[in-house]
């Protein structure tokens, strides 16, 4: 008995403190190891302008492997911490096989694509830097465990195989031991490392950089020196007419919102109203960030703050690439509060960004604004990437195996339907085929909208029999198509009404890339852009106007007239409701 005693009080002693000591000491051997793994294999996929690239560390500089012009750019200026972000173009944009002379019509076009990394560098680095340190954060982390975990199993059993006596001190050797070996591979593995992502000798200047935040860039070899010290002139004359173009948009548009904020055309709410913007397919579009926040101000300034005080994203937000974070920080600066949906085009990254902003995601979950407003969205099971220059693929987004658009729809009534929101919002129209009962296409959805009334007052009846069935919610919205705006006033059995609407690209961006024709973060917009004003009834939640507005190339911007939108009092009619 006093044996078993001893034994027992033994193994509570020494096993568990071994097993304890042995994870943690592995956990303490594998750091440095799996700090450098981190380091050196974290890898980012991503797009520069339209062109996929691969995102690395690098140590001592920064770095564009170019592809297309078969050299690499090195930058010891763009670092932090002595490390810097080493870019690879992943082949040639096929469609540039059309270039035959550095002045060709083709290459002009195609500059477009690069002119922002001579004049916001910083901007997109930043992007880039939150994507690959989130990267690294996450396989350094995994990493450590598994690693950890296996050096500390590994003392473990090595401890065991000495004397009772003596196993504790054998765990400590033994880890010891394991420490040294992981620190002299992590000091092997970095000097590799560092050589073969150092700036080889000579490096040859690139004398047109020198004005630019890039001045200390340098290249390779003499002949990707020479081709961009031709190629840069052609990309400083676009930039410097881009810059004009810039300014006298915003100038432009400034001025005019100015000019409709001041005269009362736009829809403000009453005391008892309440009212929020919405903006689909922004695409990163800054100008017009910064136009839909100019307005926001201006009417806050004018009657008041909070008189647009939430701003709803219908998908899109960005083409998917981690250099938008600075445009998607402007965007969850546009009023108080921003809630979105996830397009077809944001990426993991974009997600990473908007939550990162404080954008608040709509996904199956009822969310309630300041303001008293509901809204409901569900994310596109779709992600389109870009491909190689203007081509693109779509794939199912991770998660959504087996999700269709319409299945997608189906999640979004299901919710409205438990929650009656004020607005659901779906990125793709044919996500509302179940909701709306309808065939979906361009042709279809413009004779729908067409077919339908533009108000539900007593002259029709709220629940007139229009072929639409009852839609759960006060507003609903698409985007995707980039097409004019359009909407439609849907009357509902107990004397409610539901706004069907389709949203323009609120960022003017181009329905489809070409080579001569798209829009990019530092573009103006490549078509007109469009957006909505909703104003909701605060008492009943219903929607009591909706007013469009527009900002042309130029510019300009205008605003279509306040339809009002059902009841006078903004109250339901009575249910059963008959008409004429």
């Amino acid at each position: 008995m006093i044996a078993h005693r001893v034994s027992r009080r033994r193994w509570r002693g020494s096993w568990p403190a071994r097993l304890v000591l042995c994870l943690l000491g592995g956990l303490v051997a594998a750091l440095p190891a799996a700090a450098l793994y981190a380091l050196t294999a974290t890898r980012v996929h991503d797009d520069v302008g339209i062109v996929p690239a691969t995102l690395s560390l690098s140590r001592g500089h920064s770095a564009l492997q170019t592809g297309l012009l078969g050299g690499t750019i090195y930058d010891s200026d763009l670092t932090r911490f002595g490390l810097g972000i080493t870019v690879t173009l992943d082949g040639p944009p096929g469609d540039l096989s059309k270039i035959h002379s550095l002045g060709s019509p083709e290459l002009k076009k195609a500059e477009k694509v690069y002119t922002s990394m001579f004049d916001h560098p910083g901007s997109i680095k930043a992007g880039y830097s939150a994507a690959l340190v989130k990267a690294l954060t996450h396989t350094f982390v995994r990493m450590e465990i598994g690693a950890g975990l296996s050096l500390g199993a590994a003392a473990l059993l090595i401890s065991g195989l000495g004397a009772a006596g003596a196993q504790r001190r054998t765990a400590l050797v033994s880890l010891g031991a394991l420490l040294l070996l992981s620190i002299g591979y992590t000091v092997h593995r970095y000097v590799e490392w560092k050589q073969a992502n150092a700036v080889p000798s000579p490096t040859f200047p690139i004398g047109m950089l020198a004005s630019t935040p890039l001045s200390s860039a340098r290249a390779d070899n003499q002949t990707t020196a020479a081709l961009i010290d031709n190629i840069v002139p052609l990309a400083q004359r676009e930039l410097q007419r881009e810059q004009e173009e810039n300014t006298q948009f915003v100038k432009r548009a400034y001025d005019s919102v100015d000019d409709l904020v001041a005269s009362g055309d736009v829809a403000v709410p009453a005391p008892d109203e309440t009212a929020c913007l919405l903006l689909s397919d922004v695409h990163a579009n800054a100008d017009m960030i910064a136009v839909y926040r100019h307005l926001v101000e201006r009417l806050d300034t004018t009657y008041g703050p909070g008189t647009v005080d939430v701003t709803l994203f219908d998908g899109d937000q960005t083409y998917g690439s981690a250099s938008a974070k600075t445009a998607v920080d402007a965007m969850a600066k546009i009023s108080t509060e921003e809630y979105a949906v996830v397009g077809n085009h944001d990426s993991d990254l974009t997600i990473d960004q908007m939550q990162d902003a404080g954008m608040h995601l709509l996904d199956g979950q009822v969310q309630k604004t300041g303001t008293g407003l509901t809204a409901v969205g569900a994310t596109d099971p779709q992600l389109t990437k870009q491909g190689q220059l203007f081509s693109a693929s779509t794939i199912t987004r991770p998660g959504y195996d087996g999700v269709s658009e319409a299945d997608a729809g189906r999640a979004l009534l299901e919710a409205m339907q438990q929650a009656h929101p004020t607005i659901g919002l779906a990125h793709e129209p044919y996500a509302f085929a179940p909701i709306l009962d309808v065939h979906v296409s361009h042709d279809a959805m413009t004779r729908w909208f067409a077919a339908g009334r533009r108000t539900a007052d007593s002259d029709t009846g709220a629940n007139a029999d229009d072929g639409v069935p009852d839609i759960p919610a006060s507003a609903v919205a698409y985007g995707h198509w980039h097409r004019r705006f359009y909407y439609r006033v849907a009357g509902n059995t107990d004397g409610t009404w539901t706004v069907v609407m389709e949203l323009g690209t609120a960022g003017g961006a181009s329905p489809k890339l070409s080579l001569s024709y798209f829009s990019t973060p530092q573009t103006i917009p490549g078509k007109e852009a469009s957006a909505a004003i909703v104003v909701v009834n605060k008492k009943s939640n219903l929607v009591t106007g909706v007013q469009e507005v527009t900002t042309r190339r130029s510019g300009e911007v205008s605003v279509g007239p306040r339809h009002p939108v059902g009841s006078p009092d903004g109250q339901p009619y009575p249910a059963g409701t008959v008409v004429p």
